[in-house]
Parts: C-alpha cells; sequence; structure tokens
C-alpha cells in the first residue's frame, strides 16, 4: 500500500480501521465532538504539511484528494474541511486574494504578523466576510494564507535576492527555486503591497527589488542604482557580442585556410577581408567594454567613499556624544592632570618623611660613649705583651717543650741580671 509522502498520514501505516474512519465523510459534531474535533486536526495538519512540502500556496480541494490518494480511495473530508478554513479565516478565493491587494495598508499590517496569527486577522482586511461568502466547489483555487506568509520570509531571508536589483524574469527564475512557478505572480503581489519589493521600469524592461533593512541601504529604486544597472547590463551584451565576433573570427580564418588548401584563392581572400573587419569590431567592442568597466569602477569607488564619509560621520557623531554626555573638555582634562600631580608630589613627600624614621635626643651622646670605648679598646691592645705564635696544630708534647725552653731562657736571663747586679755593686759601694 503507498502513502503520500506527508507525515502525518504517512504515521497511521495501513491500519484500515484508521483510514476507514479519517477518509468517510463527517459526521455532526453533537454526534461524537472529540471524534469530529480529533479527524478535523488531522486533516488540518496534513494540509499544512503539503502546503509546506510542495511550496504551495494555491490549491483546489481536487489537488488534495490527488495528493492524499491511498489505494485509489480519497478522503471524503476535504469539502468540509476547506469550508471550515474559509470559516476560520485562514483560505481565501483567488479574487479575493487579487482584491485585498489593493488595500495596502491592511496587507503590511498582515505580512507583520506571525504566520499563527494571520488567520485570525485574515477577515479585517477582505471584502469579505462570512455572510456574503458563496460555497466552494472541488474546483475553487483557494489562497492558504499560511503559506503566502511564510515562502514570503523564505524568499525575504534569501541573500542572493535581498536589495539586489533584477529584471523581472531574472528575479522569476532565482524565486520558482522556492515557490512554485505558478505562484510566483501571487507572491509577488503580496510583496509589493506589503512594501517589500520596488519595481520600475528600464525602457521596456521591467526591473525589481527586494528591499530589506541595512545599514546605508537605501528603500527603494534610485536613479544612480538604474544608471549603474543600465550599463553593468550594456556591458554584459557587448561582452557577449564580443565572444560572437571572436568565433566568427576564428571561423573565417578557418574556411579562408580551407579555401586556400582547394586553390579558391579569391575565395581565401574575401574570407580573410571579412576576418579584418570582424577585428575592427572586436577592437571597438574590446574599447566600449574598457570604457564601461571604467566606468562602473569609478561608480563602486564613490559608492564606497560615501559608505566611509557616512561610517566617520557617524564616529563622529557618536564621540562627540559620548564626550558631551560624560561633560568631558580640554580644560577637565587639563586640571584633572594638574591635581594629579600635585596629589603623586604629596604623596611622595609623604614617603618619604616616613622613611627617616623617629629622632632620639641621646644619639649624640651615645655616639661619642661609644669612639671612648673605641679608643680604651685600642690602648688596651697596645700594652698587652706580645706571645708567640703557635701553631694550632701543635700537640700537646710539642707544647710543652716550647714552655720548657720559654722558661729556661727566662732563667738564664735572670741569672745573667743577677751576675750583671753583683759587678755592679762593688764600685757602686
Amino acid at each position: 500500500m503507498s502513502f503520500p509522502s506527508y507525515p502525518t498520514i504517512a504515521a497511521i501505516g495501513e491500519n484500515l480501521d484508521r483510514i476507514n474512519a479519517l477518509f468517510s465523510p463527517f459526521r455532526s459534531r453533537g454526534l461524537n465532538p472529540e471524534h469530529y474535533d480529533q479527524k478535523l486536526k488531522f486533516w488540518l495538519k496534513s494540509i499544512d504539511e503539503f502546503s509546506s512540502v510542495e511550496k504551495r500556496m494555491v490549491f483546489s480541494v481536487k489537488d488534495l484528494e490527488a495528493a492524499f490518494k491511498v489505494q485509489g480511495r480519497v478522503s471524503a473530508c476535504f469539502l468540509d474541511v476547506m469550508e471550515h478554513l474559509r470559516r476560520t479565516q485562514t483560505v481565501v478565493t483567488e479574487t479575493e486574494y487579487l482584491q485585498a491587494l489593493q488595500t495596502h495598508s491592511t496587507w503590511l499590517s498582515w505580512g507583520a504578523r506571525p504566520v499563527k496569527s494571520v488567520a485570525n486577522y485574515l477577515w479585517s482586511w477582505t471584502p469579505f466576510n462570512s455572510s456574503t461568502q458563496k460555497s466552494i466547489t472541488k474546483e475553487t483555487r483557494l489562497v492558504y494564507t499560511p503559506a503566502v506568509s511564510s515562502l514570503a520570509s523564505t524568499v525575504l531571508l534569501d541573500p542572493e535576492l535581498q536589495n539586489k536589483l533584477m529584471t523581472l524574469e531574472e528575479w522569476r527564475e532565482k524565486v520558482q527555486l522556492t515557490v512554485d512557478p505558478r505562484e510566483i505572480d501571487l507572491l509577488l503581489g503580496y510583496l509589493s503591497s506589503t512594501g517589500s519589493v520596488a519595481r520600475d521600469k528600464l525602457g521596456e524592461t521591467e526591473i525589481i527589488k527586494l528591499l530589506v533593512a541595512a545599514p546605508g541601504q537605501t528603500m527603494g529604486i534610485t536613479a544612480a542604482e538604474k544608471g549603474q544597472f543600465d550599463i553593468t547590463r550594456t556591458k554584459e551584451k557587448l561582452e557577449n557580442d564580443l565572444e560572437v565576433v571572436m568565433g566568427k573570427i576564428q571561423l573565417a580564418e578557418n574556411h579562408a585556410r580551407v579555401a586556400l588548401k582547394d586553390g579558391q584563392r579569391l575565395t581565401a581572400k574575401h574570407h580573410l577581408r571579412s576576418k579584418k573587419l570582424l577585428e575592427k569590431r572586436s577592437d571597438k567592442l574590446c574599447g566600449l567594454i574598457d570604457n564601461l568597466t571604467a566606468i562602473l569602477f569609478q561608480i563602486e569607488d564613490a559608492q564606497s567613499d560615501v559608505r566611509i564619509l557616512a561610517a566617520y560621520e557617524a564616529g563622529k557623531d557618536a564621540l562627540g556624544k559620548v564626550l558631551k554626555d560624560n561633560n568631558v573638555s580640554v580644560d577637565r582634562v587639563t586640571n584633572t592632570m594638574l591635581d594629579l600631580q600635585d596629589a603623586l608630589e604629596d604623596q611622595a613627600e609623604i614617603s618619604s618623611t616616613i622613611g627617616k624614621g623617629i629622632v632620639d635626643d641621646d644619639t649624640k651622646l651615645l655616639d661619642e660613649e661609644l669612639e671612648e670605648l673605641l679608643r680604651a679598646d685600642e690602648a688596651a691592645d697596645k700594652t698587652q705583651p706580645e706571645y708567640p705564635n703557635v701553631d694550632q696544630n701543635t700537640s700537646t708534647e710539642e707544647a710543652l717543650r716550647e714552655l720548657e725552653r720559654l722558661n729556661l731562657e727566662g732563667l738564664d736571663n735572670l741569672e745573667e741580671a743577677e751576675i750583671s747586679k753583683e759587678e755592679k755593686s762593688p764600685s757602686q759601694i
């Protein structure tokens, strides 16, 4: 059994009882409110998945029946579900949709609202209400409003489309990757009505620009942008022409070679003459392309200068505001620096004073007494007898022998002194 590739309906699997219950017509809600609400919720979610997966914002009951066919069986609920969506202000007919595009202000409000709130707001801007709605058929094409808002948001977020000028055909080619090609114009109408798209004409060519707010970005198509776009397209056309001419030059040269091999000199000359004319044409095209390229570079430089100047001005304004808000001036800065210098000098003086320590009045007297003690110690050192140097490593026996020698020398000296004294005594007598 094959199932559509939508999560909600694929989840029921091959449960035949479940399929029969969901595909059978709705019964009166009063008989079983819970079952009625669950069934309705199932199909509402399935339709939303269909719109999201297929990128469709316009479809009919027949489209839904074909999309959700299971084993040749179609649901008998879609007509009732779509009538419910109209009553709950979630779908409108294409006619109602196109008429609503004329009320720009209300579409702006719709486009600014989240997708879930679109349905609750829709009938505040449509010229219809539930009392004037006509019954829909299986062929009636209905616009699913949540899909319109969702697809519009997707397109607006595409960086390849944002604020870029291009032809309407180029825009359609890029957008059809996101939106069903049959519905691009309906989406374009919505974007134009919400002010998200600017449209203009360049000669017979319609040009378009998707407007997304950005710093320094002009919200519209300016004369300068149109001029730059025209130059760019002209340059591209000349480059294509040059490529064609270069191909013709090569072809003429080949024909001349073939004619010369065949002995057809006049034909060969004819081809060479054509080649010369084509070369002149290519030279002219190259000159024109160079000129246009130089102009484009100058335009880009000018645009860059404008952006840089705007940045400088913004920086100047921001800096001035900061200085003004904080009352910063040259005089204030000068006074602050002078006060800071004075404070630093005071701190240096305080540190120096603290480092000197506490002064004692008796310091001078103590110094004099200390000097006297030093002089006394020096005098005492000078009066002490000199002792022979004794090696600290001398043994005890050696020390004793040395002491005995000194004693003997002392005795000898004493005897000599006594003898000398005796000799002098008689004479004195």
